[in-house]
C-alpha cells in the first residue's frame, strides 16, 4: 500500500486563484436565478448595457470594452435593438459607420438592473463595515488594473496568454 502525503499548503497565488474561481462560480449561479429585468436581456447583455450608459459607441469599441468577440457583440446588439433597447445612429466622424446607443427603454432597463444590483450587494454586505467594503473595493480595483496591464502586454515571460473574458 502506498503512503499518501498531505498536499502542501497552497501558495498565496494558488489560494487566490481558487477563491476567485469560487466567487465567479457563485456569481454565475446567483445571476442565473436572478429575476429577468426584460425578456430580451440575459446576463450576457448586462455589460453591453452598462457600457452604453454614457456616450454612443461603435460595436468594435463596445466589443473591446467588454472583452468579447465583435461578432458576438454584434448579434447581441441586434437582439437588443429588435427589443427596442438600443438604437444605431450614424457616426458623425464616419458617415459609413454607426454608433450604438441606449433608447429611453434601454435606460429604464439599465436603471432597473442597477437598482437590483445595489439592493443585492447592500443585502449581501449588510454585516460588513464600511472600511471592509472600501478595502475590498480598493483591492478589486488594483487587481482589475493588474489584469488589464497583464492582458495588454503582448509578450508574457511565462508564455501564457489570458483568454478573452465575456463578463464585465
Amino acid at each position: 500500500m502506498q503512503a499518501t502525503t498531505c498536499p502542501e499548503a497552497p501558495t498565496a497565488a494558488d489560494a487566490l486563484g481558487m477563491q476567485l474561481i469560487r466567487v465567479a462560480k457563485q456569481m454565475r449561479a446567483v445571476r442565473a436565478t436572478a429575476p429577468q429585468v426584460h425578456p430580451a436581456v440575459d446576463a450576457g447583455s448586462y455589460p453591453l448595457l452598462f457600457n452604453l450608459a454614457g456616450d454612443p459607441l461603435r460595436i468594435s469599441a463596445l466589443a473591446e470594452r467588454v472583452h468579447t468577440e465583435m461578432s458576438t457583440v454584434s448579434r447581441a446588439v441586434a437582439g437588443l435593438e429588435r427589443a427596442g433597447l438600443l438604437d444605431r445612429i450614424p457616426d458623425p466622424a464616419d458617415g459609413r459607420a454607426h454608433l450604438v446607443t441606449l433608447t429611453p427603454g434601454g435606460h429604464a432597463v439599465l436603471a432597473n438592473l442597477r437598482e437590483q444590483r445595489q439592493a443585492w450587494f447592500t443585502e449581501l454586505l449588510h454585516d460588513w463595515s464600511d472600511a471592509d467594503v472600501d478595502h475590498l473595493l480598493t483591492l478589486l480595483r488594483r487587481l482589475g488594473d493588474s489584469i488589464e496591464t497583464y492582458a495588454g502586454n503582448a509578450s508574457h515571460a511565462n508564455g501564457i496568454r489570458p483568454e478573452r473574458a465575456a463578463h464585465a
